[in-house]
Formats: structure tokens, C-alpha cells, sequence
């Protein structure tokens, strides 16, 4: 039988058995948590999670007002997903119970030459996520390379998060060429 060194926390609960039928499973009493899983009995649960991503497809955000926030606008592909989410362009939705999560996203973009751009969480299309706020600036070239976007949220049934974005600069478009959204319960 294989062994394994099992880490949980000893405030949650107590390691109770190793079930082996060609796979080692870790038990740990109902309602406890071990090593990063939640069994309750024999089921295993955890946290949830979803992803989209847009590679190899470009987004065009139209920018009419300077210093406005505009949906980041981009056709997503959802990849994995677990418990409770579902996923549209540039928006992932809570199906589940209230839960608070870590939203995290990497956006590639490019907007006119060394021009500020913001991007941020957006919550139900009218909350701006304030923790969530990042800015970059362009090359003379227009490129600004990559941005990383990550905050906790606390999510209602119903409730979506999505990614806005605003050119504090001007008024120039903003192009996502790369886009990876993650959003997981914690």
C-alpha cells in the first residue's frame, strides 16, 4: 500500500483511514478538512472553481469618453470548472450559495502610444471592486504588455464578476490579444 504524509489541521479534525482499490483516498472525519479537500462521509467536496480564456482571439473595447469604465469587451472560451459557476464572455456567475472567492486574471493589451490604461473587477456591471484596480502604460509603440488583476469578492447567488477597463490618457481603443480569467472559492 502506498503511504503518504498527510498534512490537516488539528482545530478541524483527525485523520481516520486509507481506502486502496488502485487509488490511495485520504479520510478525514465528517466535515473536516485535510490537505486542501473537504470529505463529508465518503464524498469528496472542495472549493469551487471556474476559468475562461481568450488566446489567439483579439478584443476590441471601444473607448468613447476618457477616464470612463467600459466592459472589457472579448469572446472567452471556458476551460475547467467545478460546483456552481457558469461562464459567458468576460463574465463568470455564481450559481451556488453566498461564497467569497479570489478572482484573478493576466490580460494582454495594447491602446495608443503611452497611454494609461485601467483595468479592475467589476461586480454585477455597476460595482467597481476597488482592491482589484491596476494600471499600465503604453509604449510609444502602443504595446503594454501584460496585467494582473487579483482581489477577494464575496459572490451572491446570482451575482457575476467581469473585467472593465478604462484609457485614462485618451480616448484610444483598447485590443486584448490574451486574455485568462480564474475565479475559486475559498
Amino acid at each position: 500500500m502506498l503511504r503518504r504524509n498527510n498534512r490537516f489541521d488539528l482545530d478541524y479534525g483527525d485523520l481516520t483511514g486509507v481506502k486502496f482499490n488502485g487509488l490511495e483516498y485520504t479520510y478525514i472525519n465528517n466535515n473536516m478538512v485535510g490537505d486542501g479537500l473537504l470529505w463529508n462521509g465518503s464524498t469528496l467536496t472542495g472549493p469551487a472553481y471556474i476559468n475562461c480564456f481568450a488566446f489567439g482571439i483579439t478584443g476590441t473595447t471601444s473607448i468613447a469618453t476618457q477616464s470612463v469604465w467600459y466592459k472589457l469587451q472579448i469572446v472567452t472560451t471556458e476551460g475547467y470548472k467545478r460546483d456552481g459557476f457558469s461562464h459567458s464572455s468576460n463574465r463568470i456567475t455564481n450559481n451556488g450559495d453566498t461564497r467569497i472567492v479570489k478572482a484573478e486574471a493576466i490580460i494582454s493589451l495594447s491602446s495608443g502610444n503611452n497611454n494609461v490604461i485601467h483595468l479592475a473587477f467589476y461586480k454585477n456591471g455597476d460595482t467597481l471592486v476597488p482592491s482589484s484596480e491596476q494600471d499600465i502604460t503604453t509604449s510609444s509603440g502602443g504595446r503594454a504588455g501584460n496585467i494582473s488583476l487579483q482581489c477577494l469578492v464575496e459572490m451572491e447567488n446570482g451575482a457575476f464578476i467581469e473585467i472593465w477597463t478604462k484609457n485614462t490618457s485618451g480616448t484610444s481603443n483598447i485590443i486584448t490579444s490574451q486574455y485568462n480569467f480564474i475565479v475559486t472559492e475559498l
